[in-house]
C-alpha cells in the first residue's frame, strides 16, 4: 500500500496545482455537457464544456512553460508586441469614415505608437545599437526593402495617396524593426524565444476569442453558421470568424512540428494542439484547413518520418475509398458551409472582385493604383462598404503595385523560402537526431507554407502591416543566411 501510495503521492505533489485545475474543470464540464444537452443549442454547449479542460490544461502549462518570456522582456519583444496589437480591429470603420479621413482614437493611437517605433529606429545608428543600413542593404533583406521602397514609390501615382504613405510607412517601419532584429542577434536560441513570443501574442488573440465568447455571448457566437451550426469571432479585438481559423492553424501547425521535433514540454504541445483543432473546425475556414492540410503534410515529411506518413496516406486512401456516402455527404457540406453550388463555385465572392480587379488593371497594368488602395477604394466598396480588399493577397498587390510590384512580390516569397529549404536539407543530411536548429527550421517552414498557400483568399498575412509572423519567419531566414557557414560547420562536426 505505501509503495502505490508513494505512486500516486509524487506526481501530485509535483503537479498538483495543474492537476487540481484539470480534475475540477473537468467536472464542471461533465456537469454542464450533462445539464445543457437537452437544449437545442446542446451542441454549442458541449463543445465549449470539452474545450474547459483543454483551456485548463493549455493554461497551466502555458504559465509554467512561458514564465521565462516575462523575466527579461527586450526591446524586440516590446516592438513586435505593440506592432501585433496596435492594428487590431478595436472599431469597424466603413468605406465612407476611411475616405472622410476621419480619426477615431485607435487611430491617433496607432499612428502615436508606430511614430514613437520610427523615431526609436532612428536613432538606433546614433546610439550605435544597430547598423540598419547593413541590416537592410545586405543579403536576404534587398527584395523585401525593395518592395517596399516601390510600395513608397507608388503614392505618387496612387488614387488616395495619403491612404498608401500611411499604410507603406507602416510596413516599412515593421521591415526595419525585424531587420533589426535579424542583424543584432547572435545565438540561435535568442532567435527562439522571438518566435515563441509572436506565437504567444496569437495564443493570446485565441484566447480573448474565447473570453468573447463568455463576456458577449449574442456578439462572439455566430448562429447557423455552416453545418456545425454556429461559429466564434472575436469582439474585442474583432476578429473574424476567418480570423479565428487562420491563428488557430498557425498555433495547431506550431504544437505538431514540436511534437514531432522536441522532446520537452510535449504535454504542452499536445494540449495547444487539441485547443487549436477544435477553434480550427468550429471556424470553417476552409482556406486555412486547405493550408494547414498541406503545411502539416511537409512537416510530417521535414520530420524526417516517411513510413509515418506512408502509413497516413494509407489509412486516408482506405477512409476515402470506404468512407459510407452519408459520411461523404456531410464531409462535403462541412466544407460547403452552407453555400449553394453557384456561391463555392463564385468562391464567396472573390471571382467577381477578381474579375472587376482585372479590369482595372488593363488600364494600369505597370504601376496599378497606389499600394493599399486598389483593392480598398476601387474594388472593395463597390460591393460592401467594410470590404477593405479583394480577399486575395496576390490579386490585391498586382492590382495596388502592378506587374513591377508583384515581381518584387515574388522574390520575397521566394527569398525565406529557399533559403529555409536549404538549411532544411542540410539538417536531413548531417544529423541523425532533432536539433534545436532542425525543429525551429521546420517550424518556419511549415507555417510559411501555411502563409503563403492562405494568401491566395485572404488579403492579410504576407504584404500587409502588421504580418509578424511571415516578417518574424523572414528574419529568421535572414539570420540563418548570414551565419550558414558557422551553422553548416556545426552540423559537419556532428
Amino acid at each position: 500500500m505505501r509503495v502505490l501510495w508513494n505512486m500516486i503521492s509524487r506526481p501530485l505533489n509535483r503537479y498538483n496545482t495543474q492537476l487540481l485545475l484539470v480534475l475540477v474543470s473537468m467536472l464542471v464540464a461533465v456537469i454542464v455537457g450533462i445539464w445543457l444537452a437537452p437544449n437545442e443549442n446542446a451542441g454549442l454547449y458541449l463543445t465549449g464544456a470539452a474545450l474547459v479542460p483543454l483551456v485548463a490544461v493549455s493554461g497551466a502549462f502555458a504559465i509554467k512553460s512561458t514564465r521565462s518570456l516575462f523575466t527579461n522582456i527586450s526591446f524586440n519583444q516590446i516592438a513586435i508586441m505593440a506592432m501585433a496589437f496596435v492594428p487590431l480591429v478595436w472599431v469597424q470603420r466603413s468605406y465612407q469614415s476611411a475616405i472622410s479621413g476621419q480619426l477615431t482614437v485607435w487611430d491617433i493611437i496607432r499612428i502615436g505608437v508606430m511614430g514613437l517605433l520610427g523615431l526609436v529606429i532612428l536613432f538606433l545608428p546614433i546610439t550605435h545599437q544597430a547598423n540598419i543600413w547593413e541590416a537592410l542593404l545586405g543579403g536576404l533583406y534587398i527584395p523585401i526593402v525593395l518592395f517596399s521602397s516601390w510600395n513608397l514609390m507608388t503614392v505618387a501615382w496612387s488614387v488616395y495617396p495619403a491612404w498608401s504613405l500611411y499604410r507603406s510607412v507602416e510596413y516599412f517601419i515593421a521591415v526595419v524593426v525585424f531587420a533589426v532584429i535579424a542583424y543584432s542577434i547572435k545565438e540561435l536560441r535568442e532567435f527562439a524565444s522571438i518566435l515563441n513570443w509572436v506565437w504567444f501574442l496569437n495564443l493570446l488573440l485565441l484566447i480573448s476569442v474565447l473570453i468573447s465568447a463568455v463576456v458577449a455571448p449574442s456578439r462572439a457566437i455566430l448562429r447557423s453558421y455552416g453545418v456545425v451550426g454556429y461559429g466564434l469571432e472575436g469582439v474585442f479585438p474583432s476578429i473574424p470568424v476567418n480570423g479565428v481559423g487562420h491563428i488557430s492553424s498557425i498555433l495547431m501547425l506550431v504544437a505538431l512540428v514540436r511534437m514531432l521535433t522536441r522532446r520537452g514540454n510535449s504535454s504542452m504541445y499536445a494540449m495547444a494542439f487539441l485547443l487549436s483543432f477544435p477553434m480550427l473546425f468550429i471556424s470553417q475556414t476552409r482556406s486555412a484547413i486547405l493550408g494547414a492540410v498541406v503545411a502539416g503534410t511537409f512537416a510530417v515529411l521535414g520530420s524526417r518520418r516517411y513510413w509515418q506518413s506512408g502509413l497516413l496516406a494509407l489509412l486516408a486512401l482506405i477512409a476515402l475509398l470506404n468512407m459510407p456516402t452519408t459520411i461523404s455527404e456531410e464531409a462535403l457540406d462541412y466544407m460547403a458551409r452552407g453555400q449553394n453550388d453557384a456561391q463555392i463555385a463564385n468562391l464567396s465572392g472573390r471571382a467577381d472582385y477578381w474579375t472587376l480587379a482585372f479590369d482595372y488593371l488593363e488600364e494600369r497594368p505597370l504601376t496599378g493604383y497606389g499600394a493599399y488602395a486598389g483593392g480598398r477604394f476601387l474594388v472593395g466598396h463597390v460591393f460592401d462598404e467594410n470590404l477593405g480588399s479583394t480577399h486575395s493577397t496576390y490579386v490585391d498587390v498586382l492590382l495596388d503595385t502592378g506587374y513591377v510590384g508583384s515581381a518584387l512580390f515574388a522574390l520575397v516569397l521566394l527569398a525565406p523560402l529557399v533559403a529555409l529549404l536549404r538549411q532544411l536539407v542540410q539538417c536531413m543530411r548531417h544529423e541523425k537526431d532533432y536539433s534545436l536548429l532542425w525543429s525551429m527550421t521546420l517550424e518556419a517552414l511549415t507555417v510559411l507554407v501555411f502563409l503563403i498557400i492562405r494568401a491566395y483568399f485572404s488579403a492579410g498575412g504576407l504584404a500587409r502591416f502588421p504580418a509578424i509572423e511571415f516578417l518574424a519567419i523572414y528574419s529568421f531566414a535572414a539570420y540563418i543566411r548570414r551565419n550558414r557557414y558557422a551553422l553548416n560547420m556545426h552540423l559537419a562536426s556532428r
